[in-house]
């Protein structure tokens, strides 16, 4: 997996980095979930068999790269792949599209910048503002899904 530079070369960029990981994060959702709606269509609402037909589909869709490179250790990147498409399928069946779509943008800030835990490097700050965000985001969701609704019930 390759690291973005681009948010090393200055604030803007890192900024635009930031503002990126939303659109992939909303992009790999609704990807992922056409796919599901689409082998649920074409199996005819069978739900196990549109789950079993989507998720080495979507297995394949993440190797395609892996699969061109014809290393031997190629296999390996199928079966991430593989891992990586069930717990997809298992997000979107059980939780649905807003959890997906909220770690796929995650990933995304975690892939997009250069993370360090060499808090002395001089790009140490984006590993700083990348783990604020994140908690930030559990903080505020931990809180949310902790409110009290009518009657003194939790929604």
């Amino acid at each position: 997996m390759t690291t973005g530079l681009a948010p090393l070369v200055g604030t803007r960029f890192f900024l635009a980095a930031l503002a990126d990981a939303p659109r992939n994060g909303v992009t790999m959702g609704t990807l992922y979930l056409l796919v599901l709606l689409l082998a649920r269509t074409l199996l005819r609402g069978r739900r196990f068999a549109a789950t079993a037909f989507a998720v080495p589909l979507f297995a394949l869709f993440l190797s395609y790269f892996s699969l061109l490179s014809g290393t031997p250790f190629a296999l390996l990147p199928i079966l991430l792949a593989a891992f990586h498409a069930a717990g997809w399928t298992l997000i979107l069946v059980r939780l649905g599209l807003l959890p997906a779509v909220v770690i796929a943008s995650l990933f995304d800030l975690a892939v997009s910048m250069s993370l360090t835990f060499d808090l002395e490097a001089w790009y140490s700050g984006q590993t700083l503002w990348a783990v604020a965000i994140t908690l930030g985001l559990a903080v505020w969701a931990y809180h949310t899904s902790q409110r009290v609704g009518p009657r003194g019930s939790t929604q």
